[in-house]
């Protein structure tokens, strides 16, 4: 049936169409790239001391934002 365990969950992807179903992966997919590609950025900003770490910093303070990293 619906229910997916004992604490009543319901796997909502199995009610999918093959379409629709196609249709979330590819949207995860999606997701996932730019997050990866986000922590690559990430990265080298708070790795960089020399041009990107201070540019961030400052681009911070030009907006009167926080000086924060990106986890």
């Amino acid at each position: 049936g619906d229910v997916d365990n004992e604490k009543g969950w319901v796997d909502e992807v199995n009610l999918l169409s093959g379409y629709e179903r196609k249709q979330l992966e590819h949207g995860i997919c999606l997701v996932k790239l730019v997050l990866v590609k986000l922590h690559k950025v990430a990265f080298k900003v708070i790795n960089s001391t020399t041009i990107l770490l201070p540019a961030w910093h400052e681009a911070l303070c030009l907006l009167d934002m926080p000086v924060t990293l990106m986890p």
